[in-house]
């Protein structure tokens, strides 16, 4: 009997069978999608702490970084000469050969420029950017001292860039995220509150600004292709802030001791009235990886499950199909189709289920994929890293529905539709 012939009587009995076969192409959609978002998940599980330390060359084993957090409460008025010299202080510490600090705040987007930029980031923005923007705002990060060098940011013409806190004409100067390159140019000056603001530079397609902990692992980071940047002006630190938060790293040198310049750091924001504490970054890198480690093992414990789940009610629905189907396999037998063709029937009706509905889970979870790689635009991830995930998804997800599918028909043309339960069929229907 010819293939298509075969697959006819397959389609066929699909069709007669109507309700079994959408029972089991919902089991089949549910499985294979639950089985490849799981998977995926525990590949791309491990590849964020190596890509965010990758993205910011940073070795916690070779270097040693401490980070200190500090609070302040809106009850705490904070002084420019005061801060100047608790930085100060800081960076004079022993042990500490290198010393940064970051702190990010949002400006209203309609206040600071003209309506017609806001009209332009909505009409060339992505769907998410339009959402973020909605509300009149776009992010301005606030970079203080030597931090930038720390936040790598290159330019659309190759080069790095330290912000100045003016130039010459006291002007603030600004730098413009990739994707205003064609509204605003170097040179540009903008005005808010006043305040005149120069474009000094335009940033590279794909930069990006750690949050939360990100150089560590977790946490996040802003893509700025719609953001614009500006160095922290003196008038920043004037005034009461509630819970305001900003971070400090220090990079200790070789040979000191972690502790003392623990000590040392918490001493000085004690002096100073500054809530904080100090953890190692390496500590916490590897308190981060051995979390990561823990989720990749019980996503693997929910692939393994998932897979016995597919196949145990794959089968049992199938076997049941197979006896209530007698009168047909009869029917078969005596029009003289053999119990191998059969078997190649019924496997080709059950793998029609199995490839559709492998069809459609690869389909939504590529679109889920593409969805979550598209927040890059306003959202604390990685542009770049996150369409590299979306690629190797999307693969990763074909690939193992299809290797399901073949699992599937293999157990039920192995198992479940041999020789002798089909003879015996055809026997009970000649007899009958």
């Amino acid at each position: 009997m010819k293939i298509r012939n075969k697959m006819a009587i397959a389609l066929r009995m699909a069709r007669k069978n109507l309700l079994v076969s959408v029972i089991l192409f919902w089991i089949g959609l549910i499985c294979f999608s639950l089985f490849g978002r799981m998977w995926t998940e525990y590949r791309n599980s491990g590849r964020w702490i190596a890509e965010y330390q990758k993205i910011q060359n940073f070795d916690a084993d070779k270097m040693q970084y401490l980070e200190c957090t500090r609070f302040l409460t809106q009850d705490y008025e904070l002084d420019n000469t005061v801060i100047g010299t608790m930085m100060d202080e800081l960076r004079a510490l022993d042990g500490v050969s290198w010393f940064g600090t970051y702190q990010y705040n949002g400006l209203n987007f309609e206040e600071f420029q003209q309506e017609s930029y806001l009209s332009y980031a909505r009409a060339h923005g992505s769907r998410e950017s339009d959402e973020f923007l909605q509300a009149g705002y776009a992010r301005t990060m606030w970079i203080y001292g030597d931090a930038w060098d720390f936040c790598k940011i290159r330019m659309i013409d190759g080069s790095d860039i330290a912000i100045p806190q003016e130039d010459a004409d006291g002007n603030i100067p600004v730098i413009v995220g990739y994707q205003f390159r064609e509204l605003l140019h170097e040179g540009d000056l903008l005005h808010h509150e006043n305040k005149t603001y120069r474009v000094v530079g335009i940033l590279a397609s794909g930069s990006r600004y750690l949050i939360n902990g990100a150089h560590k692992g977790s946490g996040g980071c802003i893509n700025l292709d719609w953001t614009l940047m500006v160095g922290t002006s003196p008038e920043y630190y004037s005034g009461s802030y509630n819970n305001f938060r900003e971070s400090m790293y220090f990079q200790i040198e070789d040979g000191s001791s972690p502790d003392e310049v623990e000590n040392q750091i918490l001493n000085v924001l004690d002096r100073y009235k500054y809530h904080g504490w100090c953890e190692s970054v390496a500590d916490m890198t590897r308190k981060i990886q051995q979390e990561n480690d823990e989720y990749t093992q019980h996503q693997r414990i929910l692939c393994v499950l998932i897979v016995l789940i597919t196949i145990c009610s794959l089968g049992i629905i199938s076997l049941l199909e197979i006896q209530n189907s007698k009168y047909a396999i009869g029917v078969w037998g005596l029009c003289g189709i053999s119990p191998k063709e059969t078997q190649e029937i019924l496997a080709m009706r059950y793998a029609v289920m199995a490839l559709l509905a492998c069809a459609v889970s690869a389909v939504i979870e590529g679109i889920r994929a593409y969805r979550r790689a598209s927040i890059g635009n306003y959202g604390a991830v990685v542009v770049n890293l996150e369409w590299k995930l979306f690629y190797n998804e999307t693969v990763w997800v074909v690939v193992i529905c299809a290797i399901a599918v073949l699992a599937v028909i293999f157990l039920m043309y192995r198992f479940l539709l041999k020789d002798k339960l089909i003879m015996e069929l055809m026997a009970e229907k000649e007899v009958s």
